[in-house]
């Protein structure tokens, strides 16, 4: 069955998480900060609060896999499932806590 894009997906447990973090730049391999949001099965990477030049992922097209240190950060690896999807972006923190709590909600959001 394909999803009407025009109807929201329902889900039983709203998934909503946002704040700071850093993605590993495509050519260059530099770590900036960007602003996310986890709505649901939806992430959003921006560079500010108004989602400048934002990435949309969403997450049904992803594979989702926990790195445990990428260039001193711990990091959370999205890679496409299609060559219809960007390949793959690689966001991280420093902080093992932060990741592994945003890394929880991505999984259960994967369920849902």
């Amino acid at each position: 069955m394909i999803p009407n894009p025009e109807k929201p997906l329902k889900f039983e447990n709203l998934i909503k998480k946002a704040g700071w973090i850093y993605r590993r730049s495509d050519n260059l391999h530099m770590w900036r900060k960007r602003y996310y949001e986890l709505d649901n099965n939806i992430f959003r990477l921006g560079e500010d609060e108004s989602f400048k030049d934002v990435r949309v992922i969403n997450l049904a097209e992803y594979d989702v896999k926990w790195l445990n240190k990428l260039d001193k950060r711990f990091a959370i690896c999205f890679t496409a499932k299609t060559k219809n999807v960007k390949g793959q972006y690689n966001i991280g923190d420093e902080n093992e806590a932060v990741m592994k709590e945003l890394y929880e909600k991505v999984m259960l959001a994967l369920v849902n």
